[in-house]
């Protein structure tokens, strides 16, 4: 094979290689947060409606999103995403996505079934 046919033939498998992996990441329709040791934690379900996060172990649902804001099912403010970082009142980290860390995280373990959500605010 010549060097300029090889060269394409590699680019050609590198770009579909490329498509497909950004297919799958925009196919996934959660966000993974971790804690600070790497663990996942929650996720949030870009799919529901309500803009519900979830205990990863559990499926359990904790909180809601409105517009950065953070809310507990109680109506209580938590917190704020920001740019995949979940900060507390006083600007603490709570978690973040694997994206955040510097070092790898952890891969997470399945996922709990997730169990029906309360109203919000009541």
């Amino acid at each position: 094979m010549q060097p300029k046919s090889l060269m394409r033939r590699t680019a050609g498998i590198l770009c579909i290689a490329i498509v497909s992996c950004l297919g799958q990441a925009r196919a996934t329709s959660e966000a993974e947060f971790f804690d600070s040791k790497g663990t996942a934690v929650a996720y949030f379900d870009y799919d529901d409606a309500d803009r519900t996060f979830y205990l990863w172990s559990e499926g359990e649902p904790v909180a809601y999103m409105d517009e950065d804001s953070l809310y507990g099912f109680n109506g209580k403010h938590l917190g704020w995403l920001q740019n995949g970082v979940i900060y507390e009142h006083e600007g603490n980290v709570v978690a973040a996505t694997a994206a955040r860390f510097k070092d790898p995280v952890q891969p997470p373990p399945p996922q709990g079934a997730q169990t029906i959500q309360t109203l919000q605010g009541l």
